[in-house]
């Protein structure tokens, strides 16, 4: 579960906070009986409580996607390391480095973990336990840097430690190319639970998107953890998203899929008569070129099922539905965030109040999972669901770079909002800037 996300000097960003803590005091009247969640993580105490939901608004080029960019990152340079992840602010170049640092809960603790790099080296990577006190440091390595106080065992003191991470994570000349987060947290994994707890949080707890136009098979086959079309699990995990389809009122019924394998001499028949440029699922096999055919099946006008390409005859918004709502199942089962740019592009403002149903309801929402996302239709924002906590607005400009101020923090700039304002009227009327002021 996510608290914060600190980003600093990141393409438009010079430092940006991405604040996910439930900021307005007391709990709402009547919270526990309702069906709505005003927060998750209550579990943990009132300090650890954060919002389900998080709308990102702002005027066009005020830098939401970069906060999305920044995020995808982030998570790439934890898993995978340094390689093409600088990317610094080009309009103010007041810095030199980069930094991305997170603040988490697991296991019923609250960790910080940071990382600043430049385009060569990871310059400082930090893992820290959060209490009521001073911050504990479970270890600290860089530039200079490597200290392992909560890691070091007497089989794995800290010289032999840092033999391993000069190995793993440096390369010959001595910088850092791979986080020291990644290299335990996938092979040392019984050596620190903090650490396994902090890689597992980045890793299987934190999905990013840039578009909201989804793999459909892929997203199905990672929510069914099943990559065979014909097992229990895959027909289970894609009944549970038809199931929604039918209740968002699209229409579909089903979805029926099929391989069918076909002579590798046939592929440019198949391109021109599949378009697998246009979405179609094809890869190589033994046997030739299978080809995964997916059709979306409808009652017609005599009430009897009618199979239709799912590809070709299906509108945008059908097609994205499938792949959103099977990524958003997959968040809340896990418990896990999700980040999504631009998630209402193509979908009707009803639907993605739906959606946001789905993370602020209690009986869809049972393990803490959290919804993240950019739009730029307001109209969910007069929707009653929607608290102060959960709106936040995108400016810019080239001395602050893009920065993201949520309505319960706009009192800080002497603006009181509160839950029985209608956001959308006063963010239209430019109360909160965040809008494009055009001149014809």
């Amino acid at each position: 579960m996510i608290r914060k996300i600190h980003i600093h000097n990141y393409r438009s960003i010079l430092d940006l906070t991405v604040d996910l803590a439930y900021s307005e005091g007391k709990a709402p009247n009547g919270w526990v009986e309702g069906e709505v969640f005003p927060f998750v993580g209550d579990e943990f105490g009132a300090s650890a409580r954060t919002v389900p939901v998080l709308a990102i608004y702002g005027a066009n080029a005020s830098g939401k996607t970069n906060i999305i960019r920044a995020i995808r990152s982030f998570r790439r340079l934890v898993l995978r390391g340094l390689e093409r992840t600088f990317r610094p602010n080009l309009l103010n170049r007041k810095y030199k480095t980069t930094s991305f640092s997170l603040e988490f809960i697991a296991a019923g603790k609250i960790y910080d973990y940071s990382l600043e790099f430049s385009e060569v080296e990871v310059v400082k990577e930090e893992l820290r336990e959060l209490g009521g006190g001073k911050p504990i440091v479970v270890f600290s390595v860089g530039r200079g840097v490597f200290e392992v106080p909560r890691i070091e065992t007497e089989n794995y003191p800290c010289e032999k430690l840092k033999d391993y991470y000069r190995v793993e994570c440096c390369r010959d000349t001595g910088e850092q190319k791979k986080t020291w987060l990644a290299c335990l947290g996938k092979d040392y994994e019984a050596l620190s639970a903090e650490v396994t707890a902090a890689y597992r949080e980045i890793h299987y707890g934190l999905s990013v998107y840039l578009e909201n136009d989804i793999d459909v098979l892929g997203a199905l086959k990672r929510l069914s953890e099943s990559r065979d079309f014909k097992s229990q699990e895959f027909t289970a995990a894609k009944a549970r998203v038809e199931d929604l389809m039918r209740k968002f009122d699209f229409g579909v019924q089903r979805l029926d899929i099929q391989t069918q394998t076909y002579d590798r001499r046939r592929i440019p028949e198949l391109i021109e008569s599949f378009g697998f440029v246009g979405g179609r699922y094809w890869h190589d096999t033994p046997d030739g070129v299978a080809v995964d055919i997916v059709k979306s099946v409808h009652k017609n006008s005599n009430g009897k099922p009618e199979a239709l390409d799912f590809f070709n005859d299906e509108s945008n918004g059908t097609k994205l539905m499938f792949g959103i709502l099977a990524v958003c199942l997959r968040t809340l089962d896990r418990g896990a965030t999700v980040f999504f740019d631009e998630l209402d592009r193509s979908l009707h403002p009803i639907l993605l109040i739906e959606l946001v149903k789905l993370f602020k309801l209690k009986k869809f929402n049972r393990h803490g999972a959290q919804l993240v996302f950019t739009a730029h239709d307001p109209s969910i924002m007069e929707d009653v669901l929607m608290r102060v906590g959960e709106i936040g607005i995108v400016n810019n400009n080239v001395h602050s770079g893009s920065t993201l101020t949520r309505l319960v923090d706009m009192k800080d700039k002497g603006l009181n909002v509160r839950n029985i304002h209608n956001f959308r009227k006063m963010y239209m009327e430019g109360f909160f800037a965040g809008v494009p002021y055009p001149v014809l």
